[in-house]
């Protein structure tokens, strides 16, 4: 068992009515999730993963990266301060694992083997990938930032497996890594784990940190997936060209000159591959943006409605409410 806490409340924050008892508890088991009632009845619900709400927390990194460690050891560990250049060049051993690093803001210098790395987000956040197939050491080098905002997901070699593999690029039989700038979206759900919106309990943020930290994880290795899958193709360049920029104006002219075709062959392949207009993808697109901000957010319908690109917010109501059923102000008040 890994952990018992008042059950109650844990399922009102998830959003399921029951009528209980004030001695009913939540037991977490490494497999199952189970309801005890008293202190014999029991009755088992099915779950799709595994959950801890009140997560093991350890310092590391100089006793100043807060580490939350989730059943099957899942870990997330985050970091946000100033903090002043770090000349430390101490070595400690890695153990075999997949692991995120992605650094928002600052800067880090450091060597895995005889390999060195150097994460610069001083201008814009920096990423790294690595999959630790054999034993290694880790040397800290630099690290500094005004802020410094780090965030680290880890996981056992199997846990990727699960989820569909590491990218082709990455499979050989030694230590491989992959660093790149990351998207739009990825900042957005790296950041929220980071700097949490407030919560009733620190059990609450743990929960509020896995799932956004899974739902990342999962995002990277689709895309990648994704990305190798259609690399040449002409309708998966363009949409991930305008995903990137969701908040700009659609300019058909450079969309023409980036991708190389004129505007009736991309709209022509780009509806074939996806069943949609390059338009219609953008407004669907900008609709879940802002449908995200509001729900997860709490951003104004004005706010909103900038993100979705409409110029007022009556007509940003109208669409959104044409999309998915549902006013914004109901959706905002839910959440706040």
């Amino acid at each position: 068992m890994i952990h018992i806490c008042p059950l109650k409340p844990l399922l009102a924050q998830a959003g399921i009515r029951a009528d209980l008892g004030c001695t009913d508890y939540l037991e977490l088991f490494s497999q199952d999730l189970y309801l005890s009632i008293g202190q014999r009845s029991t009755c088992q619900i099915s779950v799709r993963a595994t959950f801890t709400f009140a997560p093991a927390t350890s310092q590391t990194e100089q006793n100043t990266m807060s580490v939350d460690r989730f059943p099957g050891e899942f870990r997330i560990g985050v970091l946000d301060q100033d903090k002043a250049r770090v000349e430390n060049g101490t070595e400690q051993e890695l153990e075999p694992k997949f692991q995120l690093l992605i650094l928002l803001g600052g800067r880090h210098v450091f060597t895995i083997g005889t390999q060195g790395f150097d994460l610069d987000a001083q201008n814009k956040p920096d990423a790294l990938m690595m999959n630790i197939k054999q034993a290694t050491t880790l040397r800290h080098i630099e690290s500094y930032g005004h802020p410094y905002r780090k965030l680290a997901i880890a996981t056992p070699l199997g846990w990727v497996d699960e989820m569909g593999g590491v990218p082709s690029g990455m499979k050989s039989g030694g230590n491989t890594f992959r660093q790149w700038h990351p998207g739009r979206e990825t900042i957005r759900l790296a950041t929220q784990i980071v700097a949490p919106p407030p919560q009733a309990s620190g059990a609450q943020t743990g929960l509020y940190r896995m799932s956004r930290g899974l739902e990342l994880l999962r995002r990277l290795l689709v895309q990648d997936a994704n990305l190798e899958a259609a690399a040449s193709s002409t309708a998966e360049r363009t949409r991930l060209y305008l995903l990137d920029r969701l908040s700009q104006p659609l300019d058909m002219d450079h969309l023409e000159h980036r991708i190389g075709l004129n505007r009736r062959s991309l709209q022509r392949q780009f509806k074939t591959a996806y069943g949609l207009t390059i338009r219609d993808f953008l407004r669907q697109e900008r609709l879940a943006h802002a449908y995200r901000a509001l729900s997860e957010d709490g951003v104004s319908i004005a706010q909103a409605a900038h993100l979705a690109g409409y110029a007022t917010p009556e007509n940003f109501t109208t669409a959104f409410r044409r999309e998915y059923n549902i006013l914004p102000h109901t959706l905002r008040n839910n959440v706040i």
